[in-house]
């Protein structure tokens, strides 16, 4: 019923920016932002996204809350040079439990605790998501759905 357009010129060249590296719902009107560096290239893009969201309402027309996620402090780059897309947005939501990504990072501690308390009562696990950022996704990325059989 309503669609929040966060804006673009994010630094994936590949997808301009997928979005579920950059927010994603956190419950009603609740909205996680990955909260980049201000060194890192996506830093005015997700400000933009930000100014956006406090902006916007909801199909009820109430404000969104943001809650800010930092994003990983190490900037690294793949094998080919370009910048990395790591994002502790891009997570799984399972039946009682968020499966998350660490990156060896001083940031994963912290966005740990931030998505625990995001979702209480669920068992958060992080795995180390910096080889399936190499290979171009996240893990919200290759969680992605299967339609069943038309059987």
């Amino acid at each position: 019923r309503k669609i929040v357009w966060l804006g673009d010129g994010f630094s994936d060249v590949e997808t301009d920016g997928h979005v579920d590296n950059i927010a994603c719902f956190a419950g009603q009107g609740r909205v996680i932002l990955g909260m980049p560096a201000k060194s890192h290239p996506d830093h005015q893009p997700v400000r933009e996204a930000q100014r956006r969201l406090r902006e916007a309402r909801d199909a009820d027309g109430r404000a969104f809350e943001i809650v800010e996620l930092p994003q990983p402090k190490k900037q690294r780059t793949s094998w080919s040079g370009a910048l990395l897309q790591a994002s502790y947005v891009n997570f799984y939501l399972a039946n009682g439990a968020v499966i998350m990504p660490a990156f060896d990072d001083p940031n994963d501690v912290k966005a740990r605790t931030i998505v625990a308390d995001c979702f209480p009562g669920r068992d958060i696990m992080q795995i180390d998501a910096l080889d399936i950022v190499q290979g171009g996704g996240g893990i919200h990325c290759i969680t992605q759905q299967v339609p069943g059989s038309s059987r």
